[in-house]
């Protein structure tokens, strides 16, 4: 259960530079309201 919780917290809660220093979820969202 550890290593899922990691992998969850490290793929879509991380921060990310490469995406603006957003996470991967805001980063998705933002930019999904903008193709709408």
């Amino acid at each position: 259960r550890e290593l899922q919780d990691y992998v969850h917290w490290f793929n879509n809660i991380r921060i990310h530079g490469t995406l603006g220093y957003e996470s991967p979820i805001d980063y998705k969202d933002k930019h999904l309201k903008k193709v709408v």
